[in-house]
């Protein structure tokens, strides 16, 4: 059973409270749940978050918060792990705006795991639910593990029971004349008590967030409890995003669950291909938005047969917020007249901003592990190409520890500045769905010893005009490239052994400094020409009858676009009778705009700080077994049951997800603005390895 370290309420109007000091014993988990209300009457946000701090070194990490939707409580759980003897201190809570109250309840437990950093291994199991009601259930199915939950109500209720199984830890109670109740709750279940799930029950109805924690027992000889997770937190990367970034990586299995998923069949840039070619209008999906289901056996399941169709005639895409046309105006629906060119990114952008299980779903990556004989498997088989192996036999024991990261939109900015904010610019190789990398090449000289870096790879531009370029590989459907270097003392920059990443705005070109860096998204025989108005060159249009027009054209992109392209040539033509009247500009290297450190949203492993980390910061949220109302969230990739993912390329019988993480759109005959499938980023990475061995980069 837990030990009470502090609890107490405040109907105090602050924006800071203070709990009474209390003395942690070393090497225990500490648990702290707080109620906060916020006071509507003069305009408070109740949906601030607290952040916790002691002057004692212990370092407090939110394990999760949540605002009841319509209701002005949060709820807020803490985590820490005292490693070594501390000093007696009070445990300060600090809101960016005034509360109206707060209460709390800080608890520590011996006997758990405790060789994560700040508790984090001590942490088995999360769910989090809320209702307006007289019962609360979390639905947390873990009866063999000590479980300790808290509930926070809008009133004071009567009858307050717990369910079977459970003690009764403390009650908190805070009665104010203006700016409402709360109480606070908090019980405890044993393991092996029979009792699957902490419950409340109470008599009258109100608004209520309950939060449980499934404790993990602590390692009794034998290696930690989960290697591969211990490795992918020692090289958790940071990434510094814009200030003006839109979008940041997220959950892609809660992104999933709200999107709707679409039948396609050829040719696909063709909307009455979508929804059953010939079917009357307006067109439905297979499975509407909120309706796919990510475990076997739940309605709409993503891994049925009929919802992973994909051949060269029929496909499957997702579709989360709708189309819009040029005029950029909202088409949410496929009917006879609509027109849809484009993903509407705002409305993706809207329903991130405001829906908040996509919000609770943001700072989220995913990480893969593939081991020696995975990688032999999938590298050395008969379609690989044969130059991988001698790659693969040239480590001792390598893994490959790839970091996904999953953007819900992609927006490119590679012809904006030239082409003079034109729509169609704009929108070139934007769209729907987006995926980036990192990816880490370790390996070691025995079994014995610990797991190094030796290649770094990035997902982003290749560099322009450069010859030789770069080490890099673009994926088989050109959307995507991925740069491989050397990892060595100074390259990359990290803190401790994370690597610091730069994101560029938009695009999420992800590269190791910061500044305006001239970069190119697109494969060297597939330039978008005239300011997007096609794709690549072999897309331009027929010449038309009068020869001299043509050779003019001619000339004109002999100069703009030798040695793939260059300069800042403007040309000025017109194709008569064809229906093209456009500027067509000699497009200069796109610049990315990778920020500075600290300048936008850093996002960070929770157990560093460093000095130019800036004001605006956010720690990973990435974890394992998160219990959401009923549903269960894990960040390690294990594409057996998780059927969201693509199966590997050698199973014989599919039976992953490989269609597009964005809508198909029309008019886009090599689907540049259609959503990405997810790449073969394991493939990409040896393949830039072979590129620099061949050109004596590496």
């Amino acid at each position: 059973m837990g030990t009470k370290l502090a609890v107490a309420s405040s109907t105090a109007l602050a924006s800071k409270y203070s709990t009474a000091a209390f003395t942690p014993t070393q090497n225990r988990l500490l648990l702290a749940f707080v109620m906060s209300g916020g006071f509507p009457t003069f305009g408070e946000d109740p949906t601030v978050e607290p952040t916790a701090s002691s002057g004692n070194g212990v370092s407090w990490i939110v394990l999760d918060t949540q605002k009841h939707p319509t209701a002005a409580h949060r709820l807020t759980c803490f985590r820490a792990m005292t490693k070594n003897s501390v000093a007696a201190a009070p445990l300060t809570l600090t809101f960016a705006r005034q509360q109206r109250w707060c209460a709390w309840a800080i608890y520590e437990y011996d006997g758990v795991d405790a060789t994560g950093v700040d508790g984090v291994t001590a942490i088995g199991g999360f769910s989090r639910i809320t209702v307006t009601g007289t019962l609360l259930d979390t639905s947390f199915a873990s009866p063999d593990k000590l479980a300790v939950g808290a509930i926070a109500l809008d009133g004071p209720v009567t009858n307050l029971a717990t369910g079977s199984g459970a003690t009764v830890l403390d009650t908190q109670q805070t009665n104010v004349y203006i700016g409402g109740n709360g109480m606070l709750h908090t019980q405890e279940r044993a393991g092996n008590t029979g009792s699957e799930s902490l419950r409340w029950t109470w008599k009258e109805t109100a608004n209520a967030v309950a939060m449980a924690v499934v404790l993990n027992a602590p390692i009794i000889g034998g290696p930690p409890r989960d290697p591969n997770e211990s490795l992918i937190r020692q090289y958790e990367p940071i990434l510094f995003l814009h200030a003006q970034e839109s979008f940041v990586p997220s959950d892609a299995k809660r992104y999933i669950e709200h999107c709707a998923l679409w039948r396609a069949q050829a040719p696909f840039n063709v909307k009455d291909s979508w929804g059953g070619a010939g079917s009357p209008y307006p067109r439905s999906p297979m499975l509407a938005k909120n309706g796919i289901g990510t475990t076997m056996g739940e309605p709409g399941f993503i891994g049925d047969v009929a919802n992973i169709v994909d051949t060269a005639t029929e496909e499957r895409f997702l579709e989360l917020a709708g189309w819009k046309d040029k005029a950029e105006a909202n088409q949410p629906v496929v009917t006879a007249s609509s027109a849809h060119p484009y993903a509407n990114r705002g409305e993706i952008f809207n329903r991130y901003d405001t829906e908040q299980a996509l919000v609770d779903s943001k700072f989220w990556y995913h990480a893969e592990i593939f081991d020696s004989n995975r990688l032999r498997t999938l590298l050395l088989n008969e379609d690989a190409a044969p130059n991988l192996g001698p790659i693969l036999e040239s480590f001792n024991s390598p893994i490959l520890l790839c970091y996904y990261l999953f953007f819900p939109a992609h927006e490119q900015h590679s012809m904006e500045g030239t082409c003079g904010g034109d729509t169609v610019a704009r929108e070139v190789g934007s769209c729907g769905g987006d995926w980036a990398c990192i990816a880490l090449l370790l390996d070691r000289v025995d079994s014995g010893k610990p797991y190094t870096p030796e290649y770094i790879g990035l997902t982003g531009d290749q560099t322009p005009f450069t010859e030789p370029r770069g080490p890099h590989y673009f994926d088989d459907a050109n959307r995507i490239n991925l740069n491989v270097e050397r990892w060595t003392p100074s390259l990359p920059a990290t803190v401790g052994s994370h690597p610091r990443i730069h994101v560029a705005l938009g695009s999420h070109s992800l590269g190791m400094t910061a500044g305006f860096i001239p970069g190119n998204p697109f494969p060297d025989n597939a330039q978008p020409q005239w300011c997007g108005r096609f794709d690549t060159p072999s897309l331009l249009p027929a010449p038309p009858e009068e020869p001299s027009i043509w050779e003019d054209l001619a000339i004109i992109f002999g100069k703009i676009y030798i040695g793939g392209f260059i300069g800042g040539v403007a040309a000025i033509a017109e194709y008569g009778g064809m229906g093209l009247d456009v500027v067509g500009v000699a497009v200069p290297p796109p610049t990315a705009n990778y920020p500075a450190a600290g300048s936008g949203t850093t996002i960070k492993p929770s157990d560093i700080a460093f000095a130019d980390q800036g004001t605006k910061v956010e720690n990973w949220k990435s974890q394992n077994a998160l219990m959401i109302n009923g549903r269960r969230y894990d960040f390690i990739v294990d594409r057996r049951q998780q059927k969201w993912w693509p199966s590997d390329p050698t199973d014989q019988i599919p039976t992953g997800f490989n269609g597009r993480w964005g809508p198909r759109v029309e008019d886009d005959p090599i689907a540049r603005r259609a959503g990405m499938r997810f790449p073969d980023f394991c493939k990409m990475f040896f393949q830039a390895i072979n590129d620099g061995q061949n050109k004596n980069l590496l």
